[in-house]
């Protein structure tokens, strides 16, 4: 989403998403099913380096992890997303038997309703599915302005809480970063409820994800800002 006339701000919207799907039923054969075991076996021999194999699933792309993660039987990834998916359906009983975290480039590209939207209806090819939820969404807001100078132990006065009825999250732990002797960012609060201010190129320098320059130049950034 771009900049909504604000001064100064590039770009708005989710920038992380992970989304749980309850499975009632997986509606692939038998045979499919050894295509999963195979893949697995397949990805964790020397020959592929034990780092994957390639599959391609319901018409999708994947590489298939060599091992699972707790609960989960296989891990299927590719540039859009990284998926976990059960062994047996429970309809959601212990936890979503179908867990998507989306990749930032592809919330970009496509906005994260239209990439959960799409996600949803081809999970719906092969598993009947229920009412998928949110387990995780970073909210971001661009800005091309030079960076806050925060004293955290002075300014970080107040403290918020999300109050639930089994919790309270405190977010008056804070943090800052720097490189060198140059402050690069700033974080307020911890676990599920956090914000950060930081210097978004320092972080495009450090995991290449040097698209997001594309996205500001289209909003209006002077490309030094």
């Amino acid at each position: 989403m771009a900049g909504l006339g604000v001064p100064g701000l590039l770009l708005v919207g989710v920038d992380s998403l992970v989304v749980g799907w309850p499975v009632h039923s997986f509606l692939f054969s038998e045979e499919e099913l050894q295509r999963l075991h195979s893949a697995k076996v397949a990805a964790g021999q020397k020959l592929f380096g034990r780092g994957g194999t390639a599959l391609k699933w319901y018409g999708q792309d994947f590489l298939m992890k060599p091992r699972g993660a707790q609960g989960y039987e296989w891990i299927l990834e590719n540039a859009d997303v990284s998926m976990r998916i059960a062994a047996q359906a429970s309809g959601g009983e212990v936890f979503p038997e179908v867990y998507v975290t989306f990749r930032s480039a592809y919330l970009w590209r496509e906005g994260f309703e239209a990439a959960c939207n799409s996600t949803k209806d081809w999970l719906s090819t092969f598993a009947d599915i229920g009412e998928g939820k949110v387990s995780r969404a970073d909210l971001c807001a661009d800005f091309a302005m030079p960076l806050p100078k925060i004293d955290l132990g002075v300014e970080v006065v107040s403290r918020g809480r999300k109050r639930g009825k089994y919790q309270q999250i405190d977010m008056s732990e804070s943090a800052d970063w720097q490189s060198g002797t140059r402050a690069t960012g700033y974080q307020i609060g911890k676990g599920e409820l956090m914000a950060r201010l930081y210097d978004k190129r320092e972080e495009l320098q450090q995991t290449g994800k040097r698209w997001f320059e594309d996205l500001w130049r289209e909003n209006g950034w002077d490309g030094e800002s």
